[in-house]
């Protein structure tokens, strides 16, 4: 292989090394984000919960904070986050 086409392989695998290291460390940020709203008002527990439909943590601490969403009086709380376990579940499977 040309020495050229192995720099840019290596070029290539740095990018992708880096790029994956940007994506987790986003994806706890977002994490924590989500689980601070998850203590919020019923729009911000809605919301959260919705996103957790999108984007999906299995970890016991949002899954928790599910559970205890999921018994909430407020019905558009309630039903996200019913929906976001139901996924989590599928997932697991």
């Amino acid at each position: 292989m040309p020495l050229d086409h192995l720099a840019d392989q290596e070029l290539l695998r740095e990018l992708c090394q880096q790029t994956l290291a940007f994506e987790n460390h986003s994806f706890q940020h977002y994490r924590t984000y989500l689980l601070d709203l998850l203590e919020g008002t019923n729009d911000e527990r809605q919301f959260a919960a919705e996103r957790l439909t999108q984007v999906v943590y299995t970890d016991d601490v949002i899954v928790g904070m599910l559970l205890a969403n999921a018994q909430t009086a407020n019905a558009g709380v309630r039903t996200a986050s019913t929906q976001a376990l139901a996924l989590i579940d599928r997932k697991a499977e």
